[in-house]
């Protein structure tokens, strides 16, 4: 699959293997918008990115489909990392599932009302609670 010249969406962009994504993409040449919430990661990751004007970060929670949807205006494809912290997801199983499902779907519905080509979902230990 070849993204030159496309938009890419990183969900999660600013957590520790989202970032190394995003700056795989970056230096491709790619356009990329980072969605996060900082809830595991962190904008040191990709901040000098951002300050390149390289990455737009948005700021924002994928359970919350109108930041989603204005995440996903010009979006040619979609790297879907977000997901809760395994130790929180312990500690909090309601949050966990709100996140990781319902957000995961919000991501999915958005991508579709947006016509983004491919959703690439990537899962960890997280996933699972």
């Amino acid at each position: 699959m070849s993204l030159e010249g496309k938009t890419i969406c990183v969900t999660g962009g600013a957590g520790f293997i989202g970032s190394h994504l995003v700056e795989s993409l970056v230096s491709r040449g790619y356009s990329v918008k980072v969605l996060d919430i900082l809830s595991r990661g962190t904008l040191q990751y990709i901040k000098p990115l951002i300050d390149s004007g390289k990455v737009e970060y948005i700021d924002g929670d994928i359970r919350y489909k109108d930041i989603v949807d204005k995440t996903m205006k010009d979006v040619d494809y979609v790297f879907h990392m977000a997901s809760t912290n395994i130790n929180r997801s312990i500690a909090y199983p309601e949050e966990s599932f709100d996140v990781n499902f319902r957000g995961s779907h919000v991501v999915f519905q958005s991508a579709l009302d947006h016509n983004v080509k491919k959703v690439i979902f990537s899962s960890s230990a997280s996933v699972y609670g």
